[in-house]
């Protein structure tokens, strides 16, 4: 499995820097590969039109047979309201 995220870190902007490093790790430490600070270039398909590859703007290529777009995710940290987290 892979992640692409514009941003250096997950949910940096959200979070803050040193929760998306833990983020990253825990991703990572689960197999996850990160591309991180990178931008999607294209999407190609196959010959009956299903995504097989996804190109970032670096020239990295990653084969796939599924892609979820995700855009604008805040994470639910409501739970924490009334914590000293």
């Amino acid at each position: 499995m892979h992640l692409v995220d514009i941003a250096k870190v997950p949910f940096e902007r959200v979070l803050g820097s040193d929760i998306g490093l833990l983020v990253k790790k825990m991703h990572e430490d689960a197999g996850v590969h990160m591309h991180c600070g990178a931008q999607l270039a294209r999407l190609e398909g196959n010959q009956d039109g299903h995504v097989s590859k996804v190109v970032l703007k670096d020239g990295t290529v990653i084969e796939a047979d599924l892609v979820i777009q995700g855009l604008g995710v805040t994470p639910n940290t409501q739970f924490l309201k009334d914590t000293d987290i």
